[in-house]
């Protein structure tokens, strides 16, 4: 069985399986640990619309 990393709801999924995942922002994710989160690139984003 693949498990998908995001959804927009938990209907239809197994309620054993609804325990793997955290609801965040409105969406539900499958929560890993130790799972590397997205660097905050903003700072460099603005400075190359400056730049640009």
């Amino acid at each position: 069985m693949t498990l998908k990393f995001q959804l927009d709801t938990l209907e239809g999924v197994d309620e054993t399986t609804q325990g793997m995942y955290v609801e965040k922002d409105g969406k539900f994710v499958l929560n890993i640990e130790g799972l590397p989160q997205p660097e905050d690139v903003s700072g460099l984003k603005s400075k190359v619309q400056e730049l640009l």
